[in-house]
């Protein structure tokens, strides 16, 4: 395993953007040990909890006192200055109280030995594991297509111990399938959250469905912002998505809520869908221009751009305002159709009747 894990580092060191390669094979950080002389320390009369106390006071410090500043209580610790914390001469000269109230100077009942810091030997399911980890420039090569070389050279750098070596390939790229599960989970549970709530607000199954139309017009609007802008759609941007789910469907919302007010009315169908596109054309806009202004400074960092939040910014605002013209006219026009056909299924029912009827 050691072999593999030192032959697979030297392949690594090899491509071209690949840098800060480690594992667990490496030693750690020297390390500063302060070794106690139990004999010489009896013979001075200082107990060991006595000299531990003093040595961490002189690097953590002691508090000694409480001074008040303003209404806060500020802690007034005492401790060796950083020089001093990382001179070991110096350090050596702390002087340490006996039980006879004399004082000992450390050098004299102990001595500094310098050891290869501590390594852990990892275990997973009772196998010996080895973490071989590195960075990647992100121009030069994907964390994703590194994954994909290393797995095609395996047979290379597992030489002889493919037999009896498991190679496990994760990292940043595991972590992202993860992230992208998991947000593909929070967008089916939003979209039949959503679906729940608008069929028990219209009490029918078609006018969610048609409310929901508006989802894929935010995606297609997400999609030409980014490629307009040449930005690739990352996480962030895929997170702006799954929250326009709840907001792209107020357009379609408002028009579908104010036909079925019409219908119930008894205004005609026709009737109904033109006065809808001219009685809320108004309250659509304005609602999808003011939510699409307040994300703008965000999206372009007008006043500081965020690399974090932006994509998020630029998602909804892209998605909203292309979903929100395409819905003024996609809804109106979805809705007429399926009350033409359900009125044509109506009236062939009807004929189909009045036929068995007669005969």
């Amino acid at each position: 395993m050691t072999r593999t894990a030192k032959r697979l580092m030297a392949m690594l060191a090899k491509i071209d953007g690949v840098y800060a390669i480690e594992s667990d094979l490496e030693p750690g950080d020297p390390e500063l040990h302060i070794v106690l002389d139990r004999a010489l320390a009896a013979y001075a009369g200082v107990d060991l909890a006595t000299t531990a106390t003093h040595i961490r006071a002189a690097f953590d410090g002691i508090r000694v006192s409480t001074l008040k500043r303003g209404k806060e209580e500020v802690d007034v610790t005492i401790r060796f200055p950083e020089s001093a914390r990382h001179d070991p001469d110096t350090l050596m000269q702390l002087e340490i109280p006996n039980q006879r109230g004399g004082l000992v100077p450390l050098s004299r009942i102990a001595h500094l030995e310098q050891t290869p810091g501590a390594t852990s030997i990892r275990h997973k399911d009772g196998n010996r594991v080895i973490n071989v980890s590195a960075e990647v420039d992100s121009k030069v090569i994907t964390s994703k297509e590194l994954n994909n070389r290393v797995a095609a050279m395996k047979d290379r750098w597992l030489a002889g111990d493919a037999g009896s070596v498991h190679v496990h390939l994760g990292g940043e790229e595991e972590r992202s399938q993860e992230s992208v599960r998991g947000l593909a989970f929070s967008f089916l549970f939003a979209l039949a959250g959503i679906f729940v709530i608008l069929a028990i607000q219209f009490n029918r199954i078609s006018y969610p469905i048609l409310v929901m139309l508006a989802i894929p017009f935010g995606a297609i609007g997400i999609i030409v912002g980014f490629f307009l802008h040449g930005e690739p759609l990352s996480f962030m941007a895929m997170m702006g998505f799954v929250a326009l789910t709840g907001v792209v469907v107020n357009a379609s919302l408002v028009m579908a809520v104010f036909i079925q007010r019409q219908l119930d009315s008894g205004t005609p169908w026709r009737e109904a869908i033109i006065e809808s596109g001219r009685r809320r054309l108004r309250a659509v806009l304005l609602t999808a221009i003011t939510t699409v202004v307040g994300l703008l400074p965000t999206a372009y960092g007008w006043g500081g751009f965020d690399p974090f939040v932006a994509p998020m910014a630029l998602a909804l605002s892209w998605g909203l305002m292309f979903s929100t013209v395409i819905t003024l006219f996609s809804v109106p026009a979805a809705l007429g159709v399926a009350l033409d056909c359900k009125h044509l299924g109506e009236r062939l029912l009807a004929r189909v009747r009045a036929g068995a009827a007669a005969s």
